[in-house]
């Protein structure tokens, strides 16, 4: 699997985790409504250019943001994402167990660690990145979906991040 990884572009690795954190959710029964919110921006990465504005609203809906508990993490401060939606999300961020919380995380790790440094042979920080959400699947007794759809976004392609493209073409 590691081998195959290799090959897959940055934006096509950030597709197979998000693939990977659906079926988690889905086969854990935790796929609520809110999560939209979450799984539309993941998507933002493989399907468009701006990663700048991808950071920005990505950063608003995960995790480890909305749970952290420092004094100046004030949710009215956030620019893409309402009051009442933050709340939605801490609500069932929450109620979910860490394992999955902390796999969502990962997913979006992947789009993070490649962002302000040049890619390297096969980029290993979003290789380690892709491979702690297969690890993650991989405690819960969960199977990854096939990389195969994945591979026709080749490392190749772009200076190693791959074009973008609609997520429906990896299905």
């Amino acid at each position: 699997m590691v081998e195959q990884l290799k090959l897959v572009s940055i934006r096509g690795r950030m597709a197979y985790g998000i693939a990977c954190l659906k079926q988690v959710l889905k086969q854990t029964n935790n796929n609520q409504p809110i999560l939209h919110l979450l799984l539309d921006r993941l998507t933002e990465f493989v399907e468009k250019d701006r990663l700048d504005l991808w950071e920005q609203r990505i950063g608003e809906v995960v995790p480890y943001a909305i749970l952290d508990t420092h004094p100046d993490n004030i949710f009215e401060n956030y620019k893409t994402i309402s009051v009442e939606e933050v709340l939605k999300l801490k609500t069932l961020y929450e109620s979910m167990p860490n394992a999955i919380t902390d796999l969502i995380d990962d997913v979006v790790n992947i789009g993070e660690s490649n962002l302000y440094g040049g890619v390297d042979q096969y980029s290993q920080n979003t290789l380690d990145a892709i491979l702690a959400v297969l690890e993650k699947m991989k405690n819960l007794a969960l199977n990854p979906p096939d990389i195969m759809p994945y591979l026709s976004s080749p490392f190749s392609e772009n200076g190693g991040w791959g074009y973008t493209k609609n997520m429906t073409g990896f299905m």
